[in-house]
């Protein structure tokens, strides 16, 4: 959530295309249904808002720890009914980041973080 603040802050017009270039393109291949590049259009969304925070430390601190969680979000990128769910939510924090609406790009981002533990924790309980 504070990544999301933060890039919304500090957001150029540079980064907005950036950001929405990745958003429009994992529109793209949902609708393809291609769940590789789902998954590496997920972590381009993420890691460019750790990168357009500004910010080494939390750039830093956050690109490994996604790196870590890449098995289980790979896992929850599979499960069709959260698929549409974390698409939507990324373009709604995108449109909050593109205002520069701090506030709301935090509180967005960190429902979509919580919506995504629920999503993995129940995938790891129905299949190991």
């Amino acid at each position: 959530g504070l990544a999301a603040f933060y890039a919304a802050k500090r957001i150029t017009p540079e980064g907005i295309e950036k950001l929405r270039s990745i958003t429009n393109l994992q529109e793209f291949y949902f609708a393809k249904q291609d769940v590789e590049n789902l998954r590496k259009m997920d972590d381009q969304f993420h890691d460019t808002i750790y990168e357009l925070t500004g910010s080494a430390v939390l750039y830093d601190t956050l690109l490994p720890l996604h790196k870590k969680t890449q098995r289980f979000r790979k896992i929850s990128i599979q499960d069709t009914a959260r698929v549409p769910k974390s698409v939507g939510e990324h373009h709604a924090i995108f449109e909050a980041i593109a205002a520069g609406n701090a506030e709301l790009a935090e509180e967005l981002m960190n429902k979509h973080i919580t919506n995504a533990k629920k999503s993995m924790i129940a995938r790891l309980k129905d299949h190991g």
